[in-house]
């Protein structure tokens, strides 16, 4: 969960104005020709688009009047001009080009052809330069214009559907430095995205005004609309036929013709299904037997397109409409998924009409906890279904013990990869969706092969049962369910803000797969879900339209989707596309982007402010400042700003802080915490009890040498006064061990110095240094193989004094900032439960290497049985944490 290269690049490119990290069922278009005697997927024109030599590329589909890429600066002028949002790429190239074997990108792009298809896109700058963005809406007349250019022609014998082809040149490639890309253009019937279905639209081109619930430009939440990607009723609503909603509020049409059925294919890889309307009541977990039934026979559609039912008892009922409508000889289809939420406790269908929204939660107290071996399962003979068994064994034990009210739920355990399937021969890390080059159609050349997991269907077979059977699996026979956690190919996850329809929905089925194939290999298997921890938040409206994608195709099931980054990722388009059984996992730690400020500010918590309980008396607020300007490795002060370096230790009050802010701050001009009320979000925080990046009570330096501090993973992830840090080598803590453990001398001194020891906030010191532990002979460890550094100090809520605080004094005081949306919480989830082996080497007195840092408390188990230990690890401590943890989040 730490934050690599390839994320602070993402984030640097994507996530303007983070500070950090699928418009229903489908919202791809498809045309079905209404003869039998056409059904070709290949161009029909006389006059085919030219294909220009170079790599094939996806194709970019531009929609007429499709706003949600845009930001509208006049709202109030009646002819508004719209300007493009730099954060929503419509494709992203830079896995095609890559210019060296590690995957190093080219650095510059440009387009060539067509002239006026040049003018709707553009490439980004700087570290955005590979991704291609939309610079100005495609209107009707535009469409009209583009239709009639040379080299472009219609597509599918669609008159709504134009191709044409751009050209694209990187400065370098392995694979050439040209490629082929398709554009095109389409007019006709489509789903509406979630960005669209959440945003105030004004009157544009042909598209009425619309108004709806977030308006991002005229810093307006219109509150009085209704939400329509989830409708609120209450039972007694249905006691007669009902009518709900327009059907037509979810679809685009240029002429407002289209039919509609109910159809969950697109749920199903595109097959056909008999039951299109699904009621969830939870999730396997909770719900021993089927915690979806259909309810189908309940709802029907007039002809006018309005969607009614009756009869309906408590519970979210998943809603998959398929709109049609003719083009000539072809019928366009588009797909929308959307939900009811039904509840005794839910405003009623009036109330929704006016604004209000759903606030019940069919996950209930669903707490989670992020599990991690210390084996690679790729390895031959690896012993990870030891390390799970053990797991188990742990959580039934806290279960039982400690979280006897509110148990953990279900385990996520990463041990599935998902990325593409094509990679360049002798060079894996270059990789991209390899296109069927044999159809001329570039729709169908985008094949489900594209991607694929590490785990084939025979490999995952052989595995899942040692986790989830209900006899002898890990977590199963520990009444403990299991969710599939992802990891991802670096490519697939830079790629992803890009994708086309297409793409979009092979991935989800990719993604989903796996979670659905456990119980066809036995009904006993179940898997809760699927989550997502991509290193980097994702507000992008075709991100958005994955993440939707897969929790519409999880729901149909009755099966969660969570997705883990800090709470300033968590937008309204991210929100929206969650759905009822999608949480987002809030990191409430490893935030530290800022120290905490001296003053209060409106999305800050002052070291001085008292609204957590958790003030500094202001000579001690100045203390630690004064401190920070000091600091050489962890901290940088411009214009009396201070961010925090690497991933360096925060105070207490630095995370709560952080998290105030990241939680409260706006995008747009809906913050994270009310896009939670007005979209009926739901979200977990995540209780740091194992190490995490930035918050812990000690580290461990082992083979120290204090004169080297320039990266991650030396001694730059605690705080020094580096000139006091001049000649405190390794060698010189081997030759001074005696010296260094007697208070007093110099080179004691020297050291404490070096590690501000002797700077104190109140009577605490700044830092702390001492031994690690013992060793198998019960010897301390001398400080040349390993040294331990305290946490910083921090006040927390109701602390009389300040110290240095534990593991759980950051879950309690970071868990109050999320209190005034309990309602919107689906309980909390833990990071982690960690064997000792998958520490780094250090923590066993094993490193080859130098400056190898360990943060702790690192295992919080109790079952392993290896023989190597971390010497800073006790297991009476181990069983303190889970007990006071157990009584803090019981009384939540």
């Amino acid at each position: 969960m730490k934050l690599n290269k390839l994320s602070f690049v993402l984030l640097a490119t994507t996530l303007t104005g983070l500070s950090a990290c699928n418009s229903g069922g489908a919202n791809s278009q498809d045309g079905t020709h209404q003869t039998t005697a056409n059904q070709s997927s290949s161009l029909n024109s006389n006059e085919q688009a030219s294909s220009n030599a170079g790599i094939a590329l996806p194709y970019v589909q531009i929609n007429v009047d499709e706003l949600d890429d845009f930001s509208w600066t006049s709202y109030h002028v009646p002819s508004p001009t719209p300007s493009i949002d730099t954060s929503s790429p419509v494709s992203s190239l830079g896995s095609y080009f890559p210019t060296e074997s590690d995957g190093t990108q080219a650095t510059s792009y440009s387009l060539s052809g067509n002239k006026l298809i040049q003018n709707y896109l553009t490439f980004g700058s700087g570290s955005a330069a590979s991704q291609l963005f939309q610079k100005t809406p495609l209107t009707e007349s535009g469409f009209a214009a583009l239709s009639a250019s040379q080299g472009c022609s219609i597509l599918d014998g669609d008159k709504n559907k134009v191709i044409c082809n751009l050209t694209v040149t990187a400065n370098g490639g392995l694979n050439g430095s040209t490629g082929n890309l398709p554009v095109i253009l389409y007019r006709g019937l489509r789903a509406y995205n979630v960005a669209e279905m959440i945003r105030d639209l004004p009157a544009y081109d042909r598209v009425a005004a619309r108004p709806n619930r977030w308006d991002k430009d005229n810093s307006v939440v219109n509150k009085s609309q209704p939400y329509y990607m989830e409708i609120s009723a209450t039972p007694s609503d249905f006691n007669t036929s009902t009518t709900i909603v327009d059907l037509h509020n979810y679809f685009y049409s240029p002429d407002g013709n289209e039919t509609f059925s109910f159809d969950a294919s697109q749920l199903n890889n595109g097959s056909a299904t008999n039951c299109n309307i699904v009621k969830i009541t939870g999730v396997d977990s909770q719900v021993k037997a089927n915690p979806v039934s259909c309810s189908d026979s309940q709802f029907s559609i007039n002809q006018a397109g309005y969607l009614s039912a009756t009869g309906l008892t408590a519970g979210v009922y998943q809603i998959n409409v398929k709109a049609s409508q003719a083009s000539g000889n072809i019928v366009e289809n588009a797909w929308q998924t959307f939900y009811l939420n039904v509840a005794a406790t839910n405003p009623d269908l009036a109330a929704w009409r006016t604004g209000s929204v759903a606030t019940s939660n069919v996950l209930g107290d669903f707490n989670s906890i992020y599990v991690y071996s210390s084996q690679d399962p790729d390895k031959p003979n690896s012993g990870w279904p030891t390390d799970l068994q053990s797991y188990g064994k742990d959580l039934k034990q806290i279960n039982n013990n400690y979280l006897n009210q509110r148990p953990i739920k279900t385990a996520l355990t990463e041990m599935i990869d998902m990325g593409y399937s094509y990679s360049e021969a002798g060079m894996p890390k270059i990789g991209f969706w390899k296109l069927d080059s044999s159809m001329t159609n570039p729709e169908s050349q985008i094949t489900a092969a594209g991607v694929s997991t590490n785990r084939p269907d025979p490999e995952f077979a052989k595995w899942v049962g040692t986790v989830v059977d209900p006899s002898n699996g890990a977590f199963a026979s520990n009444n403990v369910g299991f969710t599939l956690s992802y990891a991802f190919d670096n490519d697939v996850k830079a790629d992803l803000i890009g994708y086309n329809d297409k793409q979009q929905d092979l991935l989800a089925d990719a993604l989903v797969h796996p979670v659905l194939y456990a119980s066809q290999l036995n009904a006993n298997y179940k898997i809760d879900g699927l989550a997502m921890d991509l290193e980097g938040g994702f507000t992008q409206t075709r991100a958005a339209e994955v993440f939707k994608k897969v929790a519409d195709r999880l729901a149909y099931h009755g099966k969660w989707f969570t997705f883990f980054y800090f709470s300033s990722g968590f937008t309204p388009v991210t929100s929206a596309a969650f759905g009822p059984l999608g949480v987002a996992n809030f990191s409430t730690y490893d935030v530290a982007t800022y120290r905490a400020p001296l003053t209060q500010t409106s999305d800050e918590i002052s070291y001085v402010d008292n609204t957590f309980g958790g003030a500094f008396a202001s000579e001690y607020a100045n203390a630690l400042y004064a401190a920070f300007k000091s600091d050489t490795a962890c901290n940088t002060t411009v214009n009396g700003v201070t961010t925090v370096t690497s991933w360096c230790n925060s105070t207490l009050n630095d995370s709560v802080s952080e998290n105030y802010r990241m939680f409260n701050e706006t995008y747009h001009t809906v913050s994270p915490s009310d896009a939670m009320t007005y979209f009926d979000g739901k979200y977990a925080p995540v209780l740091p009890l194992a190490t995490s990046a930035t918050q812990w009570s000690q580290v461990e330096i082992w083979t120290p040498d204090f004169t080297r501090h320039t990266k991650p993973g030396e001694i730059s992830e605690i705080m020094l006064n580096q000139a006091a840090c001049n000649g405190l080598s390794n060698a010189f803590l081997a030759a001074n061990e005696s010296a260094l453990s007697s208070p007093g001398t110099q080179a004691y001194n020297q050291l404490a110095s070096c590690v501000m020891q002797n700077v104190n906030i109140e009577s605490v010191p700044l830092q702390t240094f001492s031994h690690c532990g013992s060793n198998a002979s019960g010897q301390q460890i001398p400080y040349a193989q390993c040294i331990m550094i305290s946490g910083l100090p921090g006040k927390g809520v109701n602390d009389a004094s300040i110290n240095h605080p534990d593991a759980l004094a950051y879950a309690e005081n970071n868990y109050g900032v999320y209190a005034s949306t309990k309602a919107n919480q689906a309980g909390y989830a833990v990071y982690a439960l960690q064997s000792p082996g998958t520490a780094t080497q250090g923590a066993f007195g094993e490193t080859s290497g130098t400056n190898l840092n360990v943060q702790e408390p690192w295992y919080i188990g109790f079952n392993y049985s290896g023989t190597r230990h971390d010497p800073a690890y006790n297991a009476q401590s181990n069983i303190d944490e889970w007990s006071k943890f157990g009584t803090f989040i019981n009384a939540q």
